[in-house]
C-alpha cells in the first residue's frame, strides 16, 4: 500500500506513442524510443499441460479495476448464450484473493477449481480450449500464453466499451483475442 499514486508518466508519453492502434505493450516500447516489435508481454515461464483442463472451457469472471465497470445483468445475458456443458466447463475461483469483484455464472453443480498461484493458472490457460474472462490480468496472461505457446485456444473477454481495441491509447488488448462489450 502507498499513500498516493503518481500517474504523471501517462502524460509524459511522446506524441508518437499516443496512438489508438497501439496497445499498452506497443505504447511502452515507443515511449522508450523503440519501434514496437511485439504486442504481447513476455513471460519467463513455460507452461505445462494439465490433463484435467485439456479441451475444457475455463471461466473466470473476477477482476479488480474493471470489475466495477461491468454490467452484471449483461454479463449474465452474455454468459447464457454460451450454452455451457457440465462436463466441459470449469469455473475458476480464488479463495486467497480478498479484493475485487467475482461474478458467479455457472450453475452450482458445475466443476470449480480454486487457483491461487500464477504458475498453475498459466498451466490451465495453456491446457484449455476456450477461456472466458473479464478484461483483467488473466486476460492478458491468456493472450500472452496463446502467443508464446502457439495454441488455438479461443479467448473471449468481456470488456467495457471504453476499453475496446482502438477506442483509447494503450490498453491491454491483443489481436489473438475476441472482445465482447459488456457495459
Amino acid at each position: 500500500m502507498k499513500d498516493s499514486e503518481d500517474m504523471s508518466w501517462l502524460d509524459q508519453r511522446p506524441d508518437c506513442a499516443k496512438r489508438l492502434d497501439y496497445n499498452e505493450i506497443q505504447t511502452i516500447q515507443k515511449t522508450h524510443g523503440f519501434e514496437p516489435i511485439t504486442e504481447y508481454p513476455d513471460i519467463h515461464y513455460t507452461p505445462s499441460k494439465i490433463n484435467k483442463f485439456e479441451g475444457k472451457t475455463i471461466v473466470d469472471l473476477s477482476a479488480y479495476s474493471v470489475g466495477r465497470d461491468i454490467n452484471n445483468s449483461l454479463v449474465r445475458d452474455i454468459m447464457s448464450d454460451y450454452n455451457f456443458k457440465k462436463d466441459d466447463t470449469i469455473e475458476l475461483t480464488h479463495s486467497q484473493v480478498t479484493y475485487g469483484t467475482a461474478y458467479r455464472v455457472t450453475p452450482e453443480n458445475f466443476a470449480r477449481e480454486d487457483v491461487n498461484d500464477i504458475f498453475t493458472y498459466s498451466d490451465i490457460l495453456y491446457s484449455c480450449k476456450r477461456f472466458i474472462a473479464l478484461c483483467s490480468g488473466p486476460a492478458t496472461l491468456a493472450s500472452t500464453i496463446k502467443n508464446k505457446m502457439n495454441t488455438d485456444c479461443c479467448i473471449n473477454i468481456l470488456i467495457p466499451g471504453g476499453h475496446l481495441p482502438g477506442t483509447r491509447e494503450g490498453g491491454y488488448t491483443y489481436s489473438n483475442t475476441n472482445y465482447i462489450q459488456c457495459d
